[in-house]
């Protein structure tokens, strides 16, 4: 039971309102509230958001005491610190800040606290707008703080150095930095060998790449630079699109509105008919297009493995990011063909390089190049060779594993195994 002192009348008046029980003393100068609220609360649950094959499966809920107590269950060290605010004039919610003392960076925590206090809304909804009110570049299309639901993801963040915010309300957690390197990092990298985590990102990457640069390259190679081609496959492209009433990049942009459609209405339907109208939607609609002459089965084989690759990407924030990317991809590569997409990969890169994540860069391996971080960014190393924390908290402490000399230890020898 969590029992504190109150001295000002709109703290008392707050706390009766939260539910909690005031106790008054006369001769004494404050008083005693005791949260004896109690509210209706989601049992623990499995990850919606951020499946995993193998692992913990323990979930945030709505009720910011069981949050903490979660953290606390499985970070039980002296040193965790939960630092409460309150925040709205009108629906005051409690927003908590929880890091590890003596290993979290104090100016990464004196940012967020600064960025917390100044928040001044009449209140809160989600922890996506608190996202929103205390991120660096706002306006940007990427994202530069993390969401997650999973306890053991904002554990390990908080080792590696990193500060957690937690809403009263809301089942998700804000991980501040968040680099871009971070938002392909998975629960199950670090429940599986190393050997299967660093191929499992080497997909991902490709499935970056296919995302974003397929339909660009194939508008770029066969409406602006026909001549990269082999004459074979060129005649086999152009060959196919004979008949048909609109051109590559027409096809393109249609089968986009059909997917993004589709995705839209699963979404919003029950589970039961979003698998349904999401396959069978898909194989009618895609079906009836090319029947009725509208698009070449090339563009649905293309379009088929974008969607696939762009939804390989593990963090939500991220996929709309890079639909957005890759129609600007697409748009340049009408126009200007392999010049527009080199264009606008430059702009890109330019823009990531200059952006931060609360005083870390956001580019960061590759922008500052840090050798360090590349053991746990494109692959992951074994543990026994993954011995430092991630640079972009800035830790006061760089190392996370420091091993110890085991040669001196007696070993088994053969014969002498058995009674």
């Amino acid at each position: 039971m969590d029992i504190t002192q109150a001295t000002q009348w709109p703290d008392i008046t707050q706390s009766l309102a939260s539910g909690k029980t005031v106790v008054l003393v006369q001769d004494l100068a404050h008083a005693w509230v005791i949260d004896t609220a109690k509210f209706p609360q989601r049992s623990v649950e499995r990850p919606q958001t951020e499946l995993a094959v193998r692992g913990p499966e323990e979930a945030f809920n709505e009720v910011l005491g069981t949050q903490k107590a979660h953290i606390r269950h499985r970070l039980p060290s002296p040193d965790l610190v939960f630092e409460d605010f309150k925040i709205g004039q009108i629906q005051s919610t409690t927003v908590s800040l929880a890091y590890i003392d003596g290993l979290s960076n104090p100016a990464l925590v004196t940012t967020v606290t600064e960025r917390l206090r100044a928040i001044n809304v009449d209140g809160l909804v989600d922890i996506t707008q608190v996202a929103g009110l205390i991120r660096d570049h706002p306006r940007s299309i990427f994202p530069t703080i993390r969401q997650t639901e999973r306890v053991e993801m904002a554990v390990w963040r908080m080792l590696q150095g990193a500060v957690v915010v937690l809403m009263d309300g809301d089942p998700f957690a804000l991980i501040a930095p968040a680099p871009l390197i971070d938002f392909y990092r998975t629960a199950m990298d670090y429940s599986s060998s190393w050997v299967d985590s660093s191929f499992v990102r080497g997909i991902r990457f490709f499935g970056w790449l296919v995302g974003i640069y397929l339909p660009a390259l194939f508008v770029a190679l066969t409406e602006v630079n026909p001549s990269v081609l082999p004459a074979e496959l060129l005649a086999s492209v152009q060959g196919s699109a004979i008949g048909l009433p609109f051109p590559e990049v027409i096809q393109v942009i249609l089968m986009i509105l059909v997917i993004e459609i589709l995705r839209e209405a699963s979404l919003r339907l029950p589970k039961p008919l979003s698998t349904t109208i999401g396959t069978v939607g898909a194989i009618v609609v895609g079906t009836a297009i090319v029947k009725a002459g509208l698009v070449d089965t090339q563009i649905i084989v293309i379009m088929t493995l974008t969607a696939l690759s762009l939804f390989s990407t593990p963090v939500y924030e991220l996929t709309s990011t890079w639909r957005v990317i890759g129609l600007l991809m697409l748009g340049a590569s009408y126009f200007f063909g392999l010049v527009g997409i080199t264009l606008v990969t430059m702009g890109v890169i330019a823009v990531l390089v200059d952006m931060r994540t609360f005083g870390s860069q956001y580019f960061e391996p590759w922008a500052p190049f840090r050798v360090t971080d590349w053991g746990d960014a494109v692959w992951r190393l074994p543990w026994t060779t993954l011995t430092q924390r991630w640079s972009a908290p800035r830790p006061l402490h760089p190392r996370w594993h420091r091993p110890k000399n085991v040669s001196s230890h007696p070993r088994l020898k053969r014969g002498r195994m058995g009674s």
